[in-house]
Formats: structure tokens, C-alpha cells, sequence
């Protein structure tokens, strides 16, 4: 696995989210299921950008008290 994929998903243990597994996706698109979620996120293993993953913090908690 892409060590800043790895960083990635340090970052939303951080902020809570418990991975359950990661899966091959399309491309540099990993499929994420985390124990939150009933539906698998798919994330990209390019995010050279900080805020790509303080956003997708954001729409996990979203979804997250959406109930999703």
C-alpha cells in the first residue's frame, strides 16, 4: 500500500473512522469499507493535497449523522 495512502487512513483513525478493509479499485482509487458505513468509500491514493483529507473527514462525519 502507497505510504501516503497509509497517512490517509492514520488520519481518519484519528478523527475516528475504523477501517475494515481496503480493496483494489480503479486506477489510484482504493475501495474503503469502514465500520461506519453501510456503502464502501472509494479514495484516491493521490492526495498530495491536505485539505482532500480534512474534507473527506468532513463528508464521513456528514454521513455519519445521516446515518448512511
Amino acid at each position: 500500500m502507497d505510504k501516503r495512502f497509509e497517512k490517509q487512513l492514520k488520519e481518519y483513525k484519528r478523527a475516528g473512522f475504523t477501517v475494515k478493509s481496503v480493496e483494489s479499485g480503479r486506477g489510484s482509487h482504493l475501495r474503503v469499507v469502514f465500520n461506519e458505513f453501510s456503502a464502501p468509500q472509494f479514495l484516491t491514493t493521490h492526495t498530495d493535497d491536505w485539505r482532500a483529507i480534512k474534507n473527506n473527514i468532513a463528508r464521513f462525519r456528514r454521513l455519519q449523522r445521516e446515518g448512511k
